[in-house]
């Protein structure tokens, strides 16, 4: 590797959770990570675009996505 370490090559592991939203129950999916710094739940609902902070046993490190059908 030309200038790289392999040390800044980071691959953070993660699971795809579903999420509803509790104002309006529009379901979603979220990332959470391996972390257990969970202050970084709060997700934006894609349905009415409020603002919840989701109940996962890590932290959400991507997200909100659309189910898939």
């Amino acid at each position: 590797m030309s200038g790289a370490s392999s040390a800044s090559l980071r691959t953070e592991l993660y699971t795809c959770m579903q999420v509803a939203c509790p104002y309006c129950h529009t379901k979603m999916t979220v990332n959470v990570g391996s972390a257990t710094d969970t202050s970084k739940n709060s997700v934006q609902c894609l349905g009415c675009d409020k603002t919840f902070l989701a109940i996962v046993p890590g932290p959400v490190v991507g997200g909100p996505f659309e189910l898939s059908d």
